[in-house]
């Protein structure tokens, strides 16, 4: 079994590789109240071994999370945009988030580890509680917003673990762009599956 280190940061690539090889189209699945109650699913996928991220801090990485990795305030559209939803453990504990079994949740690490590949990173912490639909919806404006700007659907990608990833699954459906890339992680365990179908969720 690995650590809870090398795992979250094995996310973090195993992201990446699944974004490089591009736009990521799935099969209509559907939508979510297990999404606002379901822990973090992720743990319930194991790690690649053979897939290691390292990633070191230095004194640039320590400036505010809200301030490096917020909505930009002015948009390259030469550049390609990732939106990094993370589980829902970080909405129960904050952060640090550390799961029993699997250990801390390395959501620093991954951010800046998506970004090392050149991607302008977008991500925040949710609130407690947060409803996936709103927050969906915030999402697609802020994709509409980079649309605006000229920015093509293909250098955008939202990526998303466990709760996150039923979100970004709702963000998929709402947008209906199928040009925008979309990574789910630990997402598709049978109920939540059962209830995105309810929902009449429709992946682009």
């Amino acid at each position: 079994m690995s650590t809870g280190r090398s795992y979250y940061q094995q996310v973090a690539i195993i992201t990446f590789v699944a974004v490089a090889m591009a736009g990521c189209t799935a099969p209509a699945l559907p939508g979510s109240s297990t999404l606002a109650t379901e822990t973090d699913s992720t743990a319930a996928v194991p790690p690649t071994p053979t897939i290691v991220a390292s990633v070191r801090r230095t004194p640039t990485m320590l400036a505010p999370r809200s301030s490096v990795f917020a909505f930009p305030n002015e948009i390259d559209p030469a550049r390609r945009f990732m939106f990094y939803l993370h589980g829902k453990i970080i909405e129960d504990q904050g952060l640090p988030a550390i799961s029993p079994e699997y250990g801390e949740y390395q959501y620093e690490e991954i951010l800046w580890a998506l970004q090392s590949y050149g991607f302008v990173v977008i991500s925040e912490q949710r609130p407690r509680n947060a409803d996936a639909t709103e927050y969906a919806r915030v999402i697609v404006g802020q994709i509409n917003d980079l649309i605006r700007s000229q920015v093509p659907g293909g250098s955008i990608t939202v990526v998303g673990a466990s709760k996150g990833a039923a979100i970004a699954m709702l963000v998929s459906t709402l947008l209906a762009d199928s040009e925008v890339n979309y990574v789910f992680l630990g997402a598709c365990n049978p109920p939540t599956v059962d209830e995105l179908m309810q929902q009449g969720v429709s992946l682009s």
